[in-house]
């Protein structure tokens, strides 16, 4: 007889983009044959249904104030105790830490895992990240990586032409949030008029914080290499005064260029 899946949850942050992440995934799962338990590394209240279990551990927030790789080892010892023989991690911020906390805690490898990343960027710049990813994809407890993007055919494609992450256990598939079309009030020829973009023009978004892991720099430069398509506007929405790194964005005057430069709350994301 099989025995029944018991899953734990586990998002070390509990934003407002990874509280919806992870009520979407546990309203999923309601209804599936699992027995459902979750565990946050912030202190804030969670509600879900009574057969969904809410583990707290003093410990787990305080590594995972800092990403200390020590938060792995508190999954690990929970997981144990309370017989739990499947974790998903709502983002794997480093692999290097969690693949160093399975090779110093063997009981760590008694779990079988699955993972979320965001987009291809940490992959593609990031060699560590790259090389500790391989590194876990290789080990046979790494279940499925679901790569998460706005565009996941698009992703897929591009990853099969340059030989990059054909593991098997890979999955392409789209944002865990903005997906539902049905919550966008505005129609989209409103929404180019409130930004001023005419609607003839095809639009190349990048929208959120300016993080280097999300390539910002890469797309204003194919921006400035489009400058003669005349059919194409790149929009970037966010306030750039979050970047990570030295990101110019008056580097180029291009009419092809135009920045919604603030910070969007989800309210106007939707309206």
């Amino acid at each position: 007889m099989l025995m029944k899946k018991n899953i734990l949850i586990v998002s070390e942050k509990c934003n407002s983009f990874y509280f919806k992440y992870l009520t979407n995934l546990v309203n999923a799962l309601i209804n599936k044959d699992v027995s459902i338990s979750v565990l946050i590394g912030e202190n804030v209240i969670l509600k879900f249904t009574n057969s969904v279990k809410i583990y707290e551990s003093k410990e787990f927030i305080y590594w995972s104030g800092n990403l200390d790789e020590h938060r792995y080892l508190e999954i690990f010892k929970i997981a144990n105790e309370q017989s739990i023989n499947f974790v998903h991690l709502c983002r794997l911020f480093d692999p290097q830490r969690f693949y160093s906390a399975l090779q110093a805690e063997k009981s760590g490898k008694n779990c079988s895992y699955s993972f979320s990343i965001f987009g291809i960027s940490d992959y593609l710049r990031k060699p560590i990240f790259r090389y500790y990813l391989d590194s876990l994809l290789d080990l046979g407890i790494t279940r499925k990586v679901l790569l998460h993007s706005i565009y996941p055919a698009g992703v897929q494609r591009y990853c099969e032409e340059k030989k990059l992450l054909q593991n098997k256990n890979i999955r392409f598939v789209g944002d865990p949030i903005y997906d539902d079309k049905t919550v966008y009030v505005l129609k989209k020829n409103e929404a180019r008029n409130n930004i001023g973009i005419r609607h003839n023009k095809k639009i190349i978004l990048y929208f959120g914080a300016f993080f280097l892991s999300k390539g910002p720099d890469i797309l204003q430069e194919v921006a400035h290499r489009m400058i003669d398509r005349k059919d194409v506007i790149f929009l970037f929405a966010g306030d750039t005064k979050s970047a990570t790194f030295n990101f110019n964005k008056d580097k180029y005057k291009d009419d092809n260029l135009h920045f919604d430069d603030r910070y969007i709350d989800e309210e106007s994301v939707v309206s």
